[in-house]
């Protein structure tokens, strides 16, 4: 008795399908984790920089002392219009540039005369008090 050994040369349709569902569950929690990754650096550099505007808040005020007296702080963070904070040679559009040695140019919004700022990638608010020296989040803060 002999067997004959089928000779095969190939993948089954089965195999295919099996390699390709499982394609496409690594692929599905890649993404999840890029957009989670990316979320969180959204945050991250929010935090960071109204961490800067803070600091920079307190400086002015202890410049503001030595120099007259008086612990005051800046009318407004900046000279840019509302809008879009952006970086332009002709003009000084950047966000926050009158307490931070750079003004901030990304991610940022400007409404109302400078006192109320959004962080677009996060959709976070600020509002910004010039008697007290406050840049507080008002909306969507996140611990």
């Amino acid at each position: 008795m002999q067997v004959k050994i089928k000779n095969s040369s190939g993948y089954t349709v089965m195999e295919i399908i099996i390699v390709i569902m499982i394609m496409g569950i690594v692929s599905v929690t890649a993404i999840t984790k890029y957009i989670d990754f990316r979320q969180k650096a959204y945050e991250a550099q929010r935090d960071g920089i109204v961490s800067l505007v803070r600091g920079g808040l307190t400086s002015y005020s202890y410049k503001q002392a030595v120099d007259t007296g008086d612990m005051s702080f800046p009318e407004k963070l900046d000279s840019a219009p509302n809008g879009t904070c952006i970086s332009r040679p002709d003009k000084d559009e950047e966000c926050f540039s009158l307490v931070l040695v750079n003004g901030v140019t990304d991610g940022w919004i400007k409404f109302f005369g400078g006192i109320l700022y959004q962080h677009a990638d996060t959709n976070t608010w600020y509002w910004y008090r010039d008697t007290l020296g406050w840049f507080e989040c008002i909306a969507n803060c996140f611990p």
